[in-house]
C-alpha cells in the first residue's frame, strides 16, 4: 500500500496526459489509422513532456508544481484544435467566434491566466495535493485509450487469422454465396470480359452544372457515341461507399442481409467486408473469371488476395520511423494542436519534401489508372476487373492535365476547382480506357463505369455518374431509374441466363443518427423511384 501511495505521489501526470492525447485521436481514427503510424508522434509528446516537467522544475524548485505547469501546457497544446472544431462557424450577435484570429488570443489568455493561477496560488504542499488525484485520472483516461486501440487491433488480428472460416460462415449465415451453380452461362471462351469500375464522389452531369457550373456533356457525349447507356436519373443507393459497395456486389441491399448489424450499430467501415467478399465477386470466381483489383489505400475495401492486385512498388512506409516526410496521422494531430492556426503553412512546407502524403496519394492514382488501362491487353480473359478509382475523392491532387498540384481542403475554392480538375483528369483517362478495351478482339465486353456515391460537399449525396455498356441488346434491360442494387441482377439475367429480376430502386440519405436512413427524392424532371 505505502508502494503504491509513494508511486502515486511520483509527478507523472505529464506523461500519461501526452500518451492520452496522441490515443484519443487514434482511437476515433482507428478505421483510417494504423496504430504503428502514431509511434513517432507517441515519443514526441512523451518527449516534449520530459522537456516541460524539467523546464518548470528550474523555475519552481518543486517537481509537484512543475508537473502541474507542464500537464497545464500540454492541455494548453493539445486542447486547442477540438475546441476550434466545436466553435468553427459559431456566432454570437452575428461575431464569428470560431475563427483563428479570435480564438487564438482568447484561448492564449485563458491559458496564461491558469498558469498564473497556478504559478501564485499553488504552494508546494497543495501541488503535491493534486498529484495522486491526476495521476488516477490520467492514467484512466490512457488506459482507457490505449484498451480501445489494444480491442480493435487484437480483433483485427483475429479475424486475419480466423478469416477464412469464420467470414464464410458469416457470408453464408446470411446469403452471401455463389450462384454459378443457379446459372446457365455461355462456353468459357465465350464468356464476357467485365469492368466494374468505380469513381468515388463522381457526382451527375446536373449536380455539376448546378453547383459549380461545370459541363460534363463532352465527357456523356463520349461514352454515348461509343453504345453507353446513361441512366437519365442516375442515382446511387447510399451516399456511403462501404453501404453502396456492399449493396451492388450483393444485389441486394444491406437491409436484408444485415439487419443485425444496423441494429448492433456497426461502423460503416465494417461494411467493407460484405462488398469484398460478396456474391457477385464469388459467382464470377466459381464460373473462372479472373478478379482483377487495385489498391486503393483503404484496407477495408482493398482486395489484396485478388487473382491479380495492383499496388505500386514499396516505398518507405508511413508506418516508419524513418518515414521522411509527415505522415497522415501527424498532420491530423497538428490540427488538433495549437499549430491549427499554422496548417497551411505546414502543409506548404511538407509539400516540398519528395516523401508526403499527397504525393502518395498521387502516385497511387496514377498507378491506378496507368495500369488498368493496360490491363485489357495484360490480363487474359475472362476476367473481373473490379476498379475502384480514389482521382475524384479528397484530398484532390491533379490539375487539369494529371500533373501533381495538392489543393488545400479548407477553403470552397481550391476544393472546387481541386475537385473538378480531378474530373477533367479522369474523364481523359477514362477515354483512354474505353477505346483500349473495346479495341480488344473476342467477346464483347460488359462495362459499368459508376460512382459508389456523389460529391459530398455539393450537398447531393447520392446522384452519381452511371454508364453501361451491354453488348448485344443488353441495354434494353436499362431504364432511367435504374440504381447499382440491379446492376449485375441485369448482367446476370441478360448474359449468364440467370433469373433474379428487379428490386426496388430506392436511394437513402443519412439523417442525424448512424443509421437514420431516409428516402432520397430526386428534384430532377422526371426521375422518380421505380421502373
Amino acid at each position: 500500500m505505502k508502494t503504491i501511495k509513494r508511486i502515486l505521489a511520483l509527478p507523472l501526470h505529464p506523461f500519461f496526459f501526452a500518451g492520452y492525447a496522441v490515443l484519443f485521436l487514434l482511437g476515433i481514427n482507428l478505421h483510417e489509422i494504423t496504430p504503428a503510424s502514431t509511434l513517432r508522434s507517441l515519443l514526441l509528446s512523451l518527449l516534449g513532456a520530459g522537456i516541460l516537467l524539467l523546464a518548470w522544475r528550474l523555475f519552481t524548485r518543486s517537481w509537484a508544481k512543475a508537473s502541474l505547469l507542464a500537464t497545464a501546457c500540454l492541455f494548453a497544446f493539445f486542447a486547442y484544435g477540438h475546441i476550434f472544431n466545436l466553435l468553427n462557424g459559431v456566432t454570437l450577435s452575428g461575431f464569428i467566434v470560431g475563427r483563428h484570429r479570435v480564438l487564438v488570443p482568447v484561448w492564449g489568455l485563458l491559458c496564461l491566466a491558469g498558469l498564473f493561477l497556478i504559478w501564485r496560488k499553488a504552494g508546494r504542499s497543495q501541488a503535491q495535493a493534486w498529484v495522486p488525484a491526476l495521476n488516477v485520472i490520467l492514467l484512466g483516461l490512457t488506459i482507457l485509450a490505449g484498451s480501445q486501440v489494444a480491442l480493435y487491433s487484437g480483433e483485427q488480428a483475429w479475424q486475419a487469422a480466423n478469416q477464412d472460416k469464420s467470414l464464410l460462415q458469416d457470408l453464408q449465415a446470411r446469403g452471401i454465396q455463389s450462384i454459378a451453380g443457379q446459372l446457365t452461362p455461355p462456353a468459357k471462351a465465350n464468356l464476357p470480359d467485365i469492368y466494374y469500375i468505380i469513381m468515388d464522389s463522381y457526382s451527375r452531369e446536373d449536380v455539376l452544372a448546378n453547383k459549380f457550373g461545370y459541363d460534363n456533356q463532352p465527357f456523356l457525349n463520349f461514352l454515348q457515341k461509343k453504345g453507353f447507356y446513361l441512366p437519365q436519373c442516375a442515382r446511387s443507393n447510399f451516399p456511403k461507399t462501404y453501404l453502396s459497395l456492399a449493396t451492388s456486389l450483393n444485389m441486394n441491399y444491406v437491409q436484408s442481409f444485415g439487419a443485425d448489424l444496423i441494429k448492433a450499430g456497426i461502423s460503416y467501415d465494417d461494411w467493407g467486408i460484405y462488398a469484398k467478399y460478396g456474391t457477385v465477386r464469388q459467382t464470377l470466381a466459381g464460373l473462372g473469371y479472373k478478379v482483377v483489383a487495385f489498391k486503393t489505400g483503404w484496407s477495408s475495401i482493398d482486395l489484396p488476395n485478388a487473382d491479380v492486385f495492383y499496388a505500386p512498388p514499396s516505398t518507405i512506409s508511413e508506418e516508419s520511423l524513418l518515414y521522411p516526410g509527415m505522415n497522415s496521422y501527424e498532420g491530423m494531430l497538428l490540427g488538433t494542436t495549437l499549430f491549427a492556426p499554422l496548417q497551411a503553412r505546414i502543409d506548404a512546407y511538407n509539400l516540398k519534401n519528395p516523401h508526403n502524403q499527397w504525393l502518395d496519394h498521387y502516385t497511387l492514382r496514377t498507378y491506378s489508372f496507368e495500369k488498368l488501362i493496360q490491363v485489357p491487353v495484360a490480363v487474359a480473359g475472362p476476367k473481373f476487373v473490379f476498379a475502384h478509382m480514389m482521382v475524384t475523392h479528397p484530398p484532390f491532387v491533379f490539375d487539369a492535365q494529371g500533373n501533381f498540384h495538392y489543393y488545400p481542403e479548407d477553403l470552397a475554392q481550391d476544393i472546387q476547382e481541386g475537385y473538378l480538375n480531378s474530373i477533367k483528369y479522369g474523364n481523359a483517362q477514362l477515354e483512354i480506357l474505353v477505346n483500349k478495351i473495346l479495341s480488344r478482339p473476342g467477346p464483347k465486353p460488359v462495362i459499368i463505369i459508376q460512382a459508389d456515391h456523389g460529391f459530398l460537399y455539393s450537398g447531393a449525396g447520392v446522384q452519381i455518374l452511371n454508364a453501361y455498356y451491354l453488348p448485344d441488346g443488353g441495354e434494353q434491360q436499362l431504364y432511367p431509374t435504374i440504381t447499382p442494387v440491379n446492376t449485375f441482377r441485369v448482367i446476370f439475367d441478360r448474359y449468364f441466363g440467370a433469373h433474379l429480376g428487379l428490386l426496388p430502386d430506392k436511394s437513402y440519405e443519412l439523417g442525424e443518427n448512424l443509421y437514420d436512413l431516409q428516402p432520397d427524392v430526386d428534384t430532377k424532371p422526371g426521375c422518380q423511384e421505380g421502373k
